[in-house]
């Protein structure tokens, strides 16, 4: 799997436009996103946002990193 590999591989047209889903790295973080929120670790506000979005986007990246690598 690659990060700009779609999630959801389906083409919807739209007013002209092509809308093609979100990118496997974008559904990734969102799920770690949700475990993060969900754990109950910590009063996540407005500062907090963007540290918990990172640790997300590295979580997916990881798990991409790790799906390229032959299996052990």
């Amino acid at each position: 799997m690659k990060p700009d590999d779609r999630a959801f591989p389906i083409t919807v047209y739209k007013f002209g436009q092509a809308y093609s889903g979100l990118s496997v790295r974008d559904y990734i973080a969102i799920k770690a996103m949700a475990g993060i929120l969900a754990s109950g670790r910590g009063d996540y506000g407005p500062s907090e946002g963007e540290n918990v979005a990172l640790a997300a986007y590295k979580s997916a990246d990881a798990l991409i990193r790790r799906s390229q690598k032959p299996q052990e």
